[in-house]
């Protein structure tokens, strides 16, 4: 194992997301939520994130994400 894998496998990283909110117009839909990016329990940056969805043949596929991104160091 490099010096770059043995890095990652001691860390833990997770996608906190609150507010989300999420807008349908037939088979057109947006979803929006904050969120914070977390790397061993320490937030790193946050922002938001927006979704533009489309349904096709009953499933809901993205079409898009956008997002904004704070650094938190």
């Amino acid at each position: 194992m490099d010096l770059w894998n043995s890095s990652l496998a001691r860390r833990t990283l997770e996608e906190k997301v609150q507010n989300v909110e999420i807008r349908q117009d037939g088979p057109l839909g947006l979803v929006t939520f904050n969120y914070d990016f977390v790397i061993n329990d320490k937030v790193t940056n946050s922002g938001v994130e927006h979704w533009q969805v489309c349904k096709v043949d009953g499933q809901w596929k993205i079409l898009s994400v956008t997002w904004t991104s704070y650094s938190h160091s």
